[in-house]
């Protein structure tokens, strides 16, 4: 190698200039990797939203850039120059690297090893060829940028097409139609909310909501986590028939209400902080005229780059440094900006139809100040070796869940519920002072509760006892719906979008369920009580192809195994977990087929199990001919003897 080449290939530019043209090749590879294997053919989300396809690439670029920027001033420290190869070094191995970081199951220090390996190879046959290589980089980096800046133009752009073309093709909406504004409080169970009875004053606005409208006092949710409830809230059907179960996306088979009230001309806008299992890829945006889950932010391009995102991910560093926050996590704050920012550009003679999902009381509870310690002191809690305690202790050898961890979980927790309401309140006070609020139904609801070693569990999506399911649902609306009102009877928050269109006196439209309206109202006929049926389910109802699957489907579902993505058995997995709300009795019939049966009214916390009982005994076999009655039209029309009630 010449002198020319040699001090050519090692020039700060070059390195740099390299480094970008590896990081540019890095984020559009991730980015095909991710669309055409991830998601055309494992069908496996994302995680990612639209603008993944510009920010990855320019996520790894300004990545590769500063690290290899970091080398350099290292390098000029040295008494001798880097060589081509050691130049080289640097953006190879982080390319490969950030490949083996996709490989499910491969452990960070594996993949280090791999990724170095490889780079000492592929730098040592770069440097060799350095002057040629250089100018291919020289050529083509700034074709990169380009496309990276044309495709961040036309996401942007066509988003904004989208939503203006869909807005002029509304057809004109009724005169005085009022507005609906759905508020879903991700993971907020009723237990410890103040509206409901609880000691601790968490949610004095909503109280003061709730004084002024109709109060629920037993919600109970189709589903404990959070696709599927919200699909149930947005289309009126069970789980089971809008195939919504883990990561299944809903099917098109049932309307949305943002679609019903799209066809009579309102506008409508979701504003999501759970953008993983509440954004676009659960289907829950169907129907929204704008959509707003994954942001564009500084944080959402940081978590644009595999690698990035495993370092600021990694449990360890968290430790390390203290910092336990979701990165890019939307704060009530947040989404209530955007929602009313969006609002100012809407006509106002035109009603809207507005969800907003927040995310604050999801686990990590992190309340911002001066929440943080509105419940127990900030200081005295050790979020570091508590806040992942509850996956450790269904481990038997790890250490045993203490009371005080517990405790000071359910302190951060109702903290994060006294931030949102508080958030809610202002909210509240801001749609009033634009003279909105009076015309518009507001609704407060929850998709699921939470555990706290309630029957020995913790978080969500584990169970179907009332910790998970009963959640607050407050609905006001001065010119239909009496204020301080109660009702004592459950109801199913499958019910809802039929309450809401019922009270903004739209047709219904394919929507399911029932108004709720003839509970609080002594001139409306009022139907006989039907048993509220929740649900957790780890695969779809719908039975596989009888036919017999080709090769290629065959290789797919081998790789899929191997992956960890599914197993050989997973359409046994189609009915998991069932409870019934009925007549005073809740019945929860879980995956392996046991039974527990609890006095609704008498045995709030459930801690009596009747299924063994004299009085339990009728009880069951009632129950499980109502599942079988719920159930029946729907397996009758998949018509499969794999889908059993077991």
């Amino acid at each position: 190698m010449s002198v020319a080449t040699r001090s050519a290939a090692v020039r700060p530019n070059d390195v740099l200039l390299t480094a970008a043209w590896f990081g540019l090749l890095t984020g559009f590879v991730e980015v095909i990797l991710r669309w055409t294997i991830q998601k055309q053919l494992f069908h496996i989300w994302l995680f990612y939203g639209p603008h993944f396809v510009w920010m990855a690439p320019l996520a790894e670029t300004v990545l590769f850039v500063l690290v290899t920027g970091l080398f350099l001033l290292v390098a000029r420290l040295t008494p001798r120059p880097a060589s081509p190869q050691a130049a080289f070094f640097v953006p190879v191995s982080l390319t490969f690297l950030t490949f083996a970081l996709m490989l499910p199951g491969l452990h960070p220090l594996a993949a280090l090893l791999v990724a170095g390996g490889v780079a000492v190879h592929v730098s040592r046959f770069l440097a060799v060829r350095a002057a040629r290589f250089l100018g291919l980089v020289r050529r083509s980096v700034g074709w990169g940028l380009a496309v990276v800046a044309l495709l961040a133009v036309s996401v942007f752009g066509w988003r904004a097409l989208a939503e203006r073309r869909a807005v002029a093709n509304l057809p004109p909406s009724a005169p005085g139609a009022p507005n609906v504004l759905l508020l879903v409080l991700d993971t907020v169970r009723a237990q410890s909310m103040s509206t409901y009875g609880y000691a601790r004053p968490t949610t004095p606005r909503i109280t003061g909501l709730a004084r002024t409208g109709v109060r629920f006092e037993h919600a109970i949710s189709t589903a404990p986590w959070t696709t599927p409830s919200h699909q149930s809230m947005m289309t009126g059907r069970f789980p089971h028939e809008l195939i919504a179960h883990w990561k299944d996306a809903m099917d098109a088979t049932h309307p949305t209400l943002a679609e019903v009230l799209g066809v009579q001309g309102y506008v409508s806008g979701g504003f999501v902080a759970n953008v993983e299992y509440a954004g676009y890829e659960s289907g829950i945006d169907r129907g929204f005229l704008h959509f707003e889950d994954y942001p564009v932010s500084l944080a959402e391009l940081a978590l644009s780059s595999s690698l990035a995102q495993a370092v600021v991910n990694n449990q360890t560093l968290r430790n390390l440094t203290g910092q336990h926050q979701i990165l890019g996590r939307k704060l009530a704050d947040d989404v209530n900006r955007d929602f009313l920012d969006w609002l100012s550009k809407q006509d106002r003679k035109r009603p809207f139809f507005a969800f907003l999902n927040y995310f604050d009381a999801h686990e990590i509870y992190l309340p911002p100040h001066p929440w943080d310690d509105e419940f127990g002191s900030e200081a005295e809690r050790d979020i570091s070796g508590t806040w992942h305690f509850k996956r450790r202790a269904k481990i038997p050898h790890k250490k045993e869940v203490t009371p005080v961890q517990i405790q000071t979980e359910l302190d951060a927790y109702e903290g994060s519920i006294a931030y949102l309401d508080y958030e809610l309140g202002r909210l509240f006070d801001e749609l009033g002072r634009r003279g909105i609020l009076d015309n518009t139904i507001v609704v407060v609801t929850a998709d699921h509760g939470e555990q706290f070693g309630e029957h020995g569990k913790f978080e969500h999506g584990n169970s179907l006892y009332r910790q998970l399911l009963e959640v607050p649902l407050v609905i006001r609306f001065p010119a239909r719906v009496p204020a301080g009102a109660t009702v004592s009877e459950p109801v199913s928050l499958r019910d809802l979008p039929a309450t809401l269109l019922d009270l903004a006196r739209r047709d219904q439209g394919g929507i399911g369920g029932a108004s709720l309206a003839p509970l609080w109202s002594a001139t409306s006929p009022r139907q006989a009580p039907q048993p509220l049926l929740s649900e957790w389910a780890g695969r779809s109802l719908t039975p596989p192809a009888q036919a017999s699957p080709g090769f290629f489907a065959r290789a797919v579902g081998f790789v899929r195994r191997k992956l960890g993505i599914e197993t050989a058995e997973k359409h046994e997995l189609m009915v998991r977990m069932k409870s019934l709300v009925a007549d005073g009795y809740h019945y929860v019939r879980n995956g392996d087929g046991t039974e527990e049966l609890y006095d609704f009214r008498g045995d709030p916390a459930e801690e009596r199990d009747l299924a063994g009982s004299a009085e339990g005994g009728d009880q069951l076999a009632r129950f499980r001919t109502s599942l079988q009655e719920i159930l029946a039209p729907h397996l009758a029309s998949v018509s499969s003897p794999e889908v059993s009630l077991r």
